[in-house]
């Protein structure tokens, strides 16, 4: 028996057949034209959290109003079909509704944050006055200060008393409409709520206002003052408005109906200025700066070796770093071991001036910090006379002589130092012995007369006169003998004193193949000087002079028929290395073997010192250049002396002794220098 088979049509399709076999047209759809998502953008969630997202399909009679809803990054917040949005973790997405047909969309931001809810809130003032008609303004504080909670709603309970209008940053302004009392209600989102209590007085109009403290002083940065104002009549029911010239300077914050706080938010100035509703006003200038805390250096103390590595550069910082006065001065305890002085770029340049201890002192806003300096000596003693009359060693005065002895020059035998010095007053020449902190004058060259006038061997003259100008000094280590040179003014002259340090007994002599003796020099047992020569006993030798001091009087001559010729024509300095005897004489140094032969080198200015150290000469001009036989080594302006001790060169002048690129200033300029080895 076969089965029938029954085919079952769909109601809705049996309908639409019904309908057709009838006539009746199907109905035309009605498609989605706008949408809007509801919920505000940017839109917050919670990590963790979720937030329900709903959206408005236009037009309301529109076929199918559904959408499908998405999250742009999973990762950080996911969005199911019914729109609920749950947080991932902190960041930005963006959240789609789109319609069934896919062709219309809405966008909205949502920010995944972690969230720190109110724990707190309060409102200020607590408590407020207020006339009819007027207004007043009030502020919800939130704590913690970095909550994420934000205020829901602001409710008065007698809304007839006085009107709420909410305003920007948590606060609400308060309007007076009839007199009594009623409470404002702050509820922030997560249901804390705080209260102002609010009285209306029927207006009392103010006619000025006035404020209290007269001055305020200087408030640091979070430093808070309080300003009270003061209504005229004292009835007057007008509010208040506080306000900051500038807020980056100072803040205002109302604490009652008639007082505020001022806080220091940064240094600089502002006017703080209270508004009564009526228009009347008052002001008080602040001033906000951070004091000083503290100071520091880079270093708390540091060593230097006064001919070696002498100078650095010292940084002062002032706390905090907010601090207005931000000027730091340096001075030095004792600037005849340390020299310090500011820079340019703030820091502070030390040097060391002499051997000893000092202390660098960097002050700013009434604090200190320092620096202690303990400078050595590197086993070299260098003395110097300066240009006030003072023998100098390291850096440290040794000996201030009285304004009528004026030392001109010095050497060193056998491990004592001979200053030699030209007396106004009596108008002889002196001898001392220079000591750490004393000298002792040589009583028998002071009473030493000239036994006669040298001319050639052997004839001398009779005693002429007593020393009158010295010039130079020179010891040997050889022999006994310290030679001093210079003028005799009685015997027109040049003069030398030859002082025996073993004996004691001292010889003075005149010499007319010179005029002055400015140095000497000591070769193979035999002694020679260095001088200038004017026409004292031939015209036709006018000019500069090398001879000896003994009898023999051997001489090598320069020579000039007037002296208007030249009159630089003479011989500054004398050494003596390798069997040579080397006479500095104008631009040129003379090399003048065993028989006077000369032969001449030539240099750029004047050569006014030689030095001699491992065969090598050495040599100081009037331009301040410093060579090593003919090689320019460096050029020091103004430099008067140079030595050489154990490959270190020395020179001085110009307010400063050098060696090398380190130097040492002086407090007045040094004239001549003696280097010596401890």
């Amino acid at each position: 028996m076969k089965t029938g088979i029954i085919r079952v049509m769909p109601l809705a399709a049996l309908l639409a057949f019904v309908a057709c076999e009838k006539g009746q047209p199907e109905p035309e759809e009605v498609r989605v034209k706008y949408i809007k998502i509801d919920q505000d953008d940017p839109t917050a969630v919670a990590v963790g959290g979720t937030v329900e997202f709903s959206a408005t399909v236009m037009p309301n009679d529109a076929t199918d109003k559904s959408v499908t809803w998405s999250s742009s990054d999973r990762s950080v917040a996911t969005i199911d079909k019914n729109g609920v949005a749950t947080g991932v973790k902190t960041g930005t997405v963006t959240i789609t509704a789109q319609s069934s047909r896919k062709s219309i969309s809405a966008e909205c931001r949502l920010e995944v944050k972690v969230i720190t809810p109110a724990t707190a809130v309060s409102v200020a003032p607590a408590s407020i006055t207020v006339a009819t008609g007027d207004v007043a303004t009030i502020a919800a504080a939130i704590t913690p200060a970095g909550s994420t909670s934000t205020v829901a709603s602001w409710e008065s309970s007698k809304p007839e008393v006085a009107s709420l209008t909410p305003l920007a940053a948590g606060k609400c302004r308060v309007e007076g409409k009839t007199a009594g009392t009623t409470t404002v209600t702050v509820t922030t989102d997560n249901g804390l709520t705080a209260i102002c209590a609010v009285t209306v007085k029927t207006a009392v109009h103010a006619t000025g206002v006035s404020l209290s403290p007269a001055s305020v002083p200087a408030l640091a940065i979070g430093g808070t003052a309080t300003l009270t104002a003061a209504m005229t009549p004292a009835g007057a029911t007008n509010s208040l408005e506080w306000k900051s010239s500038n807020t980056a300077v100072a803040t205002v914050t109302p604490l009652s109906a008639n007082t505020c706080s001022v806080t220091g938010a940064s240094n600089g100035t502002a006017t703080i200025t209270v508004t009564t509703s009526n228009g009347k006003s008052a002001t008080r200038a602040i001033t906000v700066s951070q004091p000083v805390t503290s100071v520091t250096m880079s270093k708390t103390s540091s060593t230097f070796e006064l001919w070696g590595e002498n100078a650095e550069e010292l940084t002062a910082t002032v706390y905090p770093t907010n601090a207005e006065d931000r000027d730091v001065t340096f001075t030095s305890s004792n600037t005849g071991v340390i020299w310090a002085y500011k820079l340019a770029n703030g820091n502070c340049s030390v040097k060391a001036t002499g051997v000893g201890t000092a202390t660098v002192t960097a002050t700013c806003g009434g604090k200190t910090a320092t620096c202690t300096y303990t400078v050595k000596s590197t086993g070299v003693d260098v003395y110097w006379i300066n240009s006030a009359g003072a023998i100098i060693r390291n850096g440290v005065s040794v000996w201030l002589f009285q304004s009528y002895i004026k030392p001109v020059a010095m050497t060193v035998k056998g491990g004592v130092v001979f200053a030699v010095c030209n007396d106004t007053q009596t108008g002889r020449v002196r001898l001392c012995k220079v000591y750490d902190s004393s000298i002792q004058w040589v009583d028998a060259f002071q009473n030493a007369g000239i036994e006669g006038i040298v001319v050639s061997n052997p004839t001398t003259y009779g005693t002429v006169g007593s020393p009158d100008l010295a010039y130079s000094i020179y010891a040997e280590e050889s022999n006994d003998i310290i030679y001093v040179g210079g003028h005799c003014t009685k015997a027109g002259t040049g003069a030398y004193w030859l002082y025996n340090t073993a004996t004691g007994a001292v010889k003075g002599y005149a010499t007319a193949r010179a005029t002055y003796i400015y140095a000497f020099a000591v070769r193979n047992g035999n002694s020679y000087y260095a001088g200038k020569r004017k026409a004292t006993l031939d015209a036709s030798k006018i000019g500069g002079t090398v001879g000896q001091t003994n009898s023999n009087a051997t001489l090598y001559d320069t020579g000039y028929a007037s002296e208007a010729q030249n009159p630089d024509n003479y011989f500054r300095d004398i050494i003596h290395s390798g069997g040579y005897l080397y006479a500095a004489w104008e631009e040129c140094i003379v090399r003048l073997d065993t028989n006077w032969q000369p032969s001449l080198t030539s240099y750029s200015g004047n050569v006014l010192r030689l030095a001699e150290y491992n065969g090598n000469i050495y040599c100081l001009t009037d331009s301040g250049n410093v060579y090593i036989g003919q090689t320019l080594l460096y050029n020091r302006p103004g430099a008067t002396d140079l030595a050489v001790l154990n490959g270190g060169v020395y020179v001085c002048g110009n307010g400063r002794v050098y060696k090398g690129d380190s130097y040492v200033n002086t407090p007045s300029p040094p004239n001549r220098m003696l280097v010596v080895k401890k």
